[in-house]
């Protein structure tokens, strides 16, 4: 259906009968024109819409537990997994993210990447997922590089021992990118809801933030300029710009998981100060009397811890 769309779009170009600005018509002699678009005269077959692949959390806890069982020692593989959720990335944008790519910010933790064509982006992982893959860091500039020693290790251990051999001592992003896709099609073969592979982490991933304004979208609509051309050519997102952007689909990603799903993908919440949890809840109230108090109390406080 796309194919026969564009070809059809292609040959209405070369139609001299055809309506719109797009025809080629005072560009081409006219002896060379078509007279009528042959894809207006026979009857098409109709397309489908194939149904999104998408994870659920019972899946989320399943592919950590099947690298936990089935492939101990391989923390990176874990790592990854849980990465995948938090990013919406692809691949190789993931597989091969440097610890040059980190963005701290306060006790936020996110990676800057540049996407396909050329998208800048960034994303926030949760602090116990941070520390987590500052365990697995080496001299290599590559956050996942851990990976290559500790699959040789499990094979060393594994009853095909000669299976180490076949490994490259060095780290490359595209061979830990295909080794997961792997492992996710294995792993997902049995399951109820189908088969799946590493793209529909970005596809849940990206419906859980879908909600929210697209201020891009607004901004070249209002000046009537393509959101792309506007991105691309006019104005550039300053780095506070694109944290609040990864912090507010952070927001939209947890807010869509379960609390064992967060947990087991390495969020914890913060613990909470009663003292500021009565003042949010004064300043709801209106008891600005209270608010007023509560807030110095919490002055004071600061001041004696320095």
């Amino acid at each position: 259906m796309k194919w026969s769309v564009a070809l059809q779009a292609a040959f209405e170009r070369a139609n001299a009968n055809a309506a719109g600005r797009k025809c080629v018509r005072g560009v081409v002699e006219e002896r060379k024109l078509l007279q009528s678009n042959p894809w207006h005269k026979f009857q098409w077959i109709e397309g489908f819409d194939r149904e999104i692949r998408q994870f659920d959390g019972t899946e989320f806890v399943s592919l950590l537990d099947y690298f936990q069982t089935k492939w101990p020692g391989v923390t990176a593989a874990l790592a990854l997994t849980k990465v995948f959720l938090w990013s919406w990335g692809r691949r190789n944008e993931i597989a091969g993210l440097t610890w040059g790519d980190v963005r701290l910010v306060g006790d936020e933790r996110h990676f800057e990447i540049v996407g396909k064509w050329g998208v800048e982006k960034w994303f926030r992982i949760p602090e116990v997922l941070y520390q987590d893959l500052l365990k697995l860091k080496s001299d290599s500039p590559f956050v996942f590089a851990a990976y290559c020693d500790q699959l040789h290790r499990f094979h060393e251990n594994a009853p095909r021992p000669w299976l180490a051999n076949r490994l490259k001592d060095e780290f490359c992003p595209e061979n830990l990118g295909d080794w997961f896709y792997n492992r996710v099609t294995d792993w997902s073969k049995s399951l109820p809801k189908g088969a799946a592979y590493v793209h529909v982490f970005r596809k849940t991933s990206l419906q859980y933030a879908r909600s929210g304004e697209d201020v891009n979208r607004r901004v070249a609509a209002d000046a009537r300029v393509g959101e792309g051309v506007l991105m691309t050519n006019y104005v550039k997102e300053t780095d506070e710009e694109m944290r609040h952007r990864s912090n507010r689909t952070y927001a939209r990603i947890l807010a869509s998981l379960s609390p064992e799903v967060a947990r087991r993908y390495g969020y914890e919440p913060a613990p909470v100060d009663p003292l500021a949890q009565r003042l949010a809840e004064a300043v709801a109230a209106q008891n600005w009397a209270l608010a007023n108090a509560i807030t110095a109390e919490l002055a004071k406080r600061d001041r004696q811890a320095g």
